[in-house]
């Protein structure tokens, strides 16, 4: 394809040589480095303001349940009595689970692993 089209950019003298560095050591002019880099490297988008804050709020109450299950825990450890403490603890370790799922897909980045 013939490219006619000029695009000026602007960058430090050291960001030039950096570039020119590395296409000349794959073989290729500066424009075909800059081109591949454009093309090939997925930029993520922004997520918007709004999903700062869910992620926020789901952090607290993600909080609030590690808060409740070491409670739960102590008392455990004290021998007090809690009714179906097992299938509570289970409760809270998914919705727990559940919340950083949620939050991390709100900020775009990887899922947690169960044991996070």
């Amino acid at each position: 394809m013939n490219k006619t089209t000029l695009i000026k950019i602007r960058a430090t003298p050291a960001e030039k040589t950096s570039w020119l560095t590395k296409a000349k050591k794959a073989g290729i002019s500066l424009s075909e480095y800059l081109r591949r880099c454009a093309s090939f490297r997925e930029i993520p988008s922004q997520p918007p303001e709004i999903n700062y804050h869910l992620a926020l709020q789901l952090g607290q109450i993600s909080n609030n349940l590690n808060q409740q299950v070491l409670a739960m825990n102590a008392a455990i450890g004290s021998e007090q009595e809690i009714a179906d403490i097992t299938q509570t603890k289970e409760a809270i370790a998914q919705l727990h689970h559940l919340l950083k799922t949620i939050q991390a897909q709100l900020l775009s980045i990887p899922k947690p692993s169960p044991e996070s």
